[in-house]
């Protein structure tokens, strides 16, 4: 295994953060920007699923809601 095999990718290391952050924030309504917009496309169910909540955006995908399920 080379070096870069063992890092993880710069989208798989911000996902991770998100994930961290969505899953102690309060539910409530966030901005977010196009970059964030596509990690919560790319891991939503993994959003969904280490938070225990649901998210929606707002149909100019500006902002992201959160709520207890």
């Amino acid at each position: 295994m080379t070096e870069t095999d063992q890092k993880p990718s710069k989208t798989i290391q911000k996902a991770d953060k998100m994930l961290r952050y969505f899953k102690d924030a309060p539910p409530k309504v966030y901005k977010v920007d196009k970059e964030q917009v596509e990690l919560v496309k790319l891991f939503w169910w993994e959003l969904h699923n280490h938070t225990g909540c649901q998210f929606t955006f707002n149909d100019d995908y500006t902002k992201l809601k959160k709520t207890i399920k």
